[in-house]
């Protein structure tokens, strides 16, 4: 058999409390937790919601989702107003940009160096100098690849 009356707490602080035949009545925490004035603001608004059919919790939850999208589009509206170079700059993907260039430099070099390339033309020098370049590749994707990466790793813990 039940025991009346029956106290139910919500979270934050917050209780309905029901006893048999009575209405159930809503603590909201106390003082501290929410300022009166407030909490009779809750109240009056669980009272409208219970009186049009709503349920009050979903109402707040629609609400909260309603406020997270409308805040998820100011911030695409930001975004969209940003132009590459400021998302870079923010970002260090200018950094990346200057690797970019530099690789193909690199890239360039080497190509220069192998045109019209046979193999009993490569001396030892020719062969020190592209192996220079190759390696000034390999650098420079290594730096470009870790770039990459904590780019990635900030964006993901965003």
């Amino acid at each position: 058999m039940r025991r009346f009356p029956k106290t139910v707490r919500a979270g934050a602080g917050s209780s309905c409390t029901a006893g048999r035949g009575a209405a159930a009545r809503w603590d909201l925490g106390g003082v501290d937790a929410v300022p009166l004035a407030r909490a009779r603001e809750l109240a009056a608004k669980c009272r409208l919601d219970l009186a049009e059919g709503r349920n009050p919790l979903e109402s707040r939850r629609a609400a909260h989702e309603a406020e997270r999208r409308a805040l998820d589009a100011r911030h695409v509206a930001d975004a969209r107003k940003k132009t590459f170079g400021q998302v870079a700059d923010e970002h260090g993907l200018s950094a990346m940009s200057r690797a970019h260039r530099e690789i193909l430099h690199q890239a360039r070099l080497l190509a220069r160096l192998a045109h019209g390339l046979r193999a009993e033309d490569a001396d030892k020098y020719l062969i020190r100098d592209a192996q220079r370049v190759i390696g000034s590749i390999e650098a420079l994707v290594r730096i470009h690849n870790a770039q990459e990466e904590d780019i990635y790793d900030e964006a993901v813990s965003i």
